[in-house]
């Protein structure tokens, strides 16, 4: 992988979340968090401990550009009127606990859900299938802060990515460039 060549190394929180800190040839940061959130069989005290968590991920990268990927286990449906902040008018299906739950943090932190962003078929925002009900559900998502947005042109499964999950693989096209690594400079820190 190029980043672990240049020595951009991923900095594990926890069993759920991982950060990375890249710059960017503007001079400003880019954060990715990498998460995998609880299901929703899990106790809330777990939901609330892992959003706590990943707010304080969010907290120490608040003046870079941030964009949190993963498996948030959480349905946001397509209610963007009353969460016109943090969905656009192109979600999928309807919102369950673990959505709201989400929901609620991207207000807190200004951030945006881009899988309802862009108006795709829904084959192409959905990420895993429910295993008796047949049904679809768009349960991996890409958080993106207001200044990531921009960033960002498509998120969207990968149709013929075969990965071995019983997930669709979610693909976030982005316009960074990022700073190339000095040799023998350590990775920015904050």
């Amino acid at each position: 992988n190029k980043l672990l060549t240049n020595g951009m190394n991923p900095n594990p929180i926890n069993d759920r979340l991982m950060t990375l800190r890249l710059q960017l040839k503007s001079g400003a940061y880019l954060t990715l968090i990498s998460v995998y959130g609880p299901t929703m069989q899990r106790t809330q005290e777990e939901k609330e401990l892992f959003y706590e968590k990943l707010g304080d991920c969010v907290d120490s990268a608040k003046d870079d550009n941030i964009i949190i990927l993963g498996d948030l286990n959480a349905r946001v449906g397509r209610d963007w009127v009353s969460w016109p902040t943090v969905i656009g008018k192109h979600g999928v299906g309807n919102m369950n606990s673990n959505g709201l739950m989400l929901l609620e943090f991207c207000t807190r932190y200004q951030l945006a859900v881009m899988g309802t962003m862009f108006q795709l078929k829904n084959r192409l925002k959905n990420t895993w299938q429910h295993l008796r009900s047949k049904h679809w559900h768009q349960l991996d998502h890409v958080l993106a802060s207001k200044d990531a947005r921009q960033h960002i042109t498509v998120t969207k499964t990968n149709l013929t990515a075969d990965c071995f999950t019983d997930h669709k693989l979610l693909v976030c096209e982005c316009k960074f460039s990022i700073k190339p690594k000095k040799k023998g400079a350590k990775p920015p820190k904050k």
